[in-house]
């Protein structure tokens, strides 16, 4: 009798034997993969981070990421006021300080694209603004003026007398007059709230100055919807790696400037009934607007939600314009003697924040071809309030009726 082959009738040891064999090889193939990607992946990564000079887009795609993380990071910091936090689930209105006399402090814990480098000196009247006293009965046959706004009508980092505001005083008809109630951390919700406060001011003419926070808490809000999602979690850490970074621009085609868009259109839809409601009570108690918005060093304009709001009230608003800053020798003939315009080397807080996102000073210099404007990466400097209030005093000269004197009556 024939005994059959192990070939043709395996043992049930020999079957168990052969199938770990395999697994074992197909574990080694893709551990070996695994090996091989991680290191094509770090090559990538080390090519992309130090040796490869990206194109201003790709720098600015990499920036607006960068930024963000960065932003993320200090919101979760455990040493973060967790009132910053709630914030952005119900936007609360910044506290006004009155009869105020302090020297503010250089912002040593901030990101030096948002960092205040210099002491400035404020003093408030009892309202809590940066201004002389208010007086509540306005002069017969005046016109008033007043200015809302965040901390660049504020003049963060200046002297009062620096503000595009106080800049426009030096103009101003003798008949009008101006009060400024900008304020620190001042939105849309703030200011709508300030102008119903002080409609006991009896205002003629209202100058907004559309505030970057409202873009800001926009998008911070967006994020606290995602905060702790195991998937959000990932993406934002992937985000870090400047190959990913490098690959999502290359495969999107996303420029920084298509976010920065995409980011005020969605801040226009959140603050459309607050923007509504501010033109709404200015054509009920007689008052005109003019939106008043600066760029940013980047040359982004993060207040269109407004000047959008504004051509929708052509009754009220007489007219929302941006200020040019490209041609700063029409309206401050000493331009060319000014130290910011004799530069020729990007400014400390653009070096510091190319240093803390790994990236060449002069790729990032691209992306902010109106730094020499700015202390940081949106709060204007002392040239770009004055040409602010110059172009603000030419507009109004020829846009608003108040500029001109009434003719006085006989009793």
């Amino acid at each position: 009798m024939e005994t059959p082959s192990t070939d043709s009738q395996p043992k049930p040891a020999q079957d168990r034997s052969r199938a770990r064999r395999r697994w074992r090889r197909r574990l080694r193939g893709i551990a070996l993969n695994l090996v091989v990607l991680t290191a094509l992946f770090g090559l990538m990564e080390v090519y992309f981070r130090y040796i490869h000079t990206p194109s201003t887009e790709l720098a600015g795609f990499i920036f607006v990421h960068e930024m963000s993380n960065e932003r993320w990071d200090y919101l979760l910091d455990g040493e973060t006021d967790p009132r910053l936090i709630e914030s952005l689930k119900d936007e609360r209105i910044p506290t006004r300080h009155p009869n105020t006399d302090v020297v503010e402090k250089p912002e040593p814990n901030r990101p030096p694209y948002d960092r205040l480098r210099r002491s400035y000196h404020v003093i408030t009247n009892s309202d809590g603004f940066r201004d002389r006293e208010f007086v509540r009965d306005k002069p017969a046959g005046s016109e008033r003026i007043i200015v809302l706004g965040d901390s660049i009508a504020y003049g963060k980092g200046l002297p009062t007398e620096s503000r595009f505001g106080d800049v426009l005083k030096e103009t101003l008809p003798a008949h009008v007059e101006l009060l400024n109630l900008g304020h620190p951390a001042c939105g849309t919700v703030c200011m709508v709230q300030y102008l119903e406060e002080f409609l006991v001011l009896k205002p003629d003419l209202v100058i907004v100055q559309p505030s970057g926070n409202d873009v800001d808490t926009t998008m911070g809000r967006a994020a606290m919807q995602s905060r702790g999602g195991v998937l959000s979690n990932i993406v934002r850490w992937a985000l870090r790696s400047r190959a990913i970074q490098a690959l999502g621009y290359l495969l999107f085609a996303d420029a920084g400037s298509s976010q920065i868009d995409a980011s005020v259109d969605a801040t226009g839809e959140y603050y459309a009934e607050d923007l509504e409601r501010l033109f709404r009570v200015c054509r009920e108690h007689g008052a005109k607007v003019v939106v008043l918005s600066l760029p940013g060093a980047n040359d982004a304009w993060y207040g269109e939600h407004v000047s959008a709001a504004c051509g929708e009230h052509p009754d009220v608003c007489l007219g929302a314009f941006r200020i040019d800053l490209a041609h700063p020798e029409r309206w401050v003939p000493t331009w060319a003697n000014e130290p910011e315009a004799t530069a020729t080397k990007p400014p400390d807080w653009l070096v510091e924040t190319a240093e803390m996102m790994d990236m060449d000073p002069e790729v990032l210099a691209e992306l902010f071809p109106l730094r020499q404007f700015f202390f940081d990466i949106v709060h204007p400097n002392h040239l770009a309030h004055r040409i602010a209030g110059r172009q603000l005093e030419a507009f109004l000269s020829s846009n608003w009726s108040g500029w001109q004197a009434r003719p006085e009556t006989t009793p």
